[in-house]
């Protein structure tokens, strides 16, 4: 009796040490993707900050789109969608304001090749408060790491944090 308990102990022992390591490996490297999908995230509002257009679109995935959800006078909720060469060229075009978007409460989550980054934002033209919502992007992972191939995002003017300082 005692060799199959042993036998059925080294068994258990060999299937669930590499199980765990495994584990600990993913958690790892979910870790490291997380910070790199919310270093894609701040690169992004950093080229907009800049006024630098080639910075945004360096994070971006070719297919890229950006959709607007609102409510409109009529109270019924409908989306807007710019497509990618339009945002491009309006953070491009020269203004006198800066564009700052500021944001707090980032999440992420990764499986595999996709990724879920969900924040909230407030938005300044120059120190001028703007609005606020919630962006959420959508991420795929790249031979050129993290891009970002859609945003959705929310906007209002009320019930905003405006306490939350620029994002680095």
């Amino acid at each position: 009796m005692n060799k199959i308990c042993l036998i059925f102990l080294l068994l258990l022992v060999k299937v669930a040490v590499p199980a765990v390591q495994a584990q600990q490996l993913s958690g790892a490297f979910q870790t490291n993707d997380k910070n790199a999908i919310a270093a894609t995230v701040v690169k992004l509002f950093a080229g907009m900050r800049a006024g630098d257009s080639a910075l945004v679109h360096s994070v971006m995935a070719p297919e890229a789109r950006f959709v607007s959800v609102s409510v409109g006078p009529d109270g019924a909720v409908k989306t807007q969608e710019t497509p990618l060469s339009n945002f491009l060229k309006a953070i491009g075009t020269p203004h006198t304001e800066v564009w700052d978007e500021r944001i707090s409460n980032g999440k992420a989550e990764a499986e595999g090749n996709l990724s879920t980054y969900w924040c909230q934002y407030t938005f300044y033209l120059g120190n001028k408060f703007s609005h606020c919502g919630v962006d959420a992007f959508q991420l795929i992972r790249t031979e050129k790491g993290w891009k970002i191939f859609q945003v959705a995002d929310t906007r209002r003017k009320d019930n905003c944090n405006l306490s939350a300082g620029p994002t680095k």
